[in-house]
């Protein structure tokens, strides 16, 4: 802009050129010349240096589709990052996954790099947690002692699809007469879980007869 002139109805412009840079760099704006003839350009003061830096993006609506764990089913799930700015997409590890477990999911992002910051998002730490199964007990039926080891097992229903599960018992192997409690202390299979109830079957090994017709 030229300084105020003696006639404010004589009017004068800068001719600028180089001024109207759109990207991130270093720049120099020169006046080229004037639009009043009445006036000429000073021998100094031509040039001005000027800086377009990087701009940020704007992460403060984005966050994790997550509230709460996941229950396992035998399918995929997945966790992704909603409401990012434009021109901004997200590259994920560890945000899809399958099994039961703990995982912390995280994201890099593809953006314009020349014009802007590099897009910054924390983790996420997220779930799968196991499904419970029903226990149904087998071989709790009483018998009379005949000097071998009983074999009361419990079966887990509820498994997904073709999955296989075995339920580790304790207790179950009983071979003197007596009352006897097999307890279900455990799966072989990560995906799944003991129900709180139901975990321990009593079971009677009732009293033999000695065999007296020789006598």
């Amino acid at each position: 802009i030229p300084g105020a002139t003696e006639d404010d109805a004589n009017v004068c412009e800068v001719i600028v050129e180089g001024g109207n840079a759109v990207v991130v760099g270093e720049y120099t704006a020169r006046a080229t010349g004037l639009s009043n003839d009445n006036y000429q350009l000073p021998e100094t003061g031509l040039t001005q240096n000027y800086k377009i830096t990087k701009a940020t993006h704007n992460m403060a609506g984005v966050e994790w589709n997550y509230t709460n764990a996941f229950t396992y089913d035998g399918t995929v799930k997945t966790v992704t990052l909603i409401g990012l700015p434009q021109g901004v997409t997200a590259n994920y590890t560890d945000n899809s996954e399958t099994d039961a477990g703990n995982y912390e999911a995280s994201a890099t992002f593809d953006y314009d790099q020349h014009n802007y910051n590099a897009p910054e998002f924390l983790p996420l730490s997220w779930a799968i947690e196991p499904k419970v199964v029903s226990l149904t007990w087998q071989g709790h039926g009483e018998r009379v002692y005949d000097g071998t080891a009983s074999n009361v097992t419990a079966i887990p229903t509820g498994l997904v699809g073709q999955d296989q599960c075995t339920v580790n018992v304790t207790g179950g192997t009983q071979s003197n007469a007596g009352t006897h409690t097999a307890t279900a202390i455990g799966l072989d299979n990560g995906n799944y879980t003991l129900p709180e109830a139901g975990l321990t079957q009593e079971y009677i090994i009732t009293k033999a007869d000695y065999d007296m017709s020789g006598v």
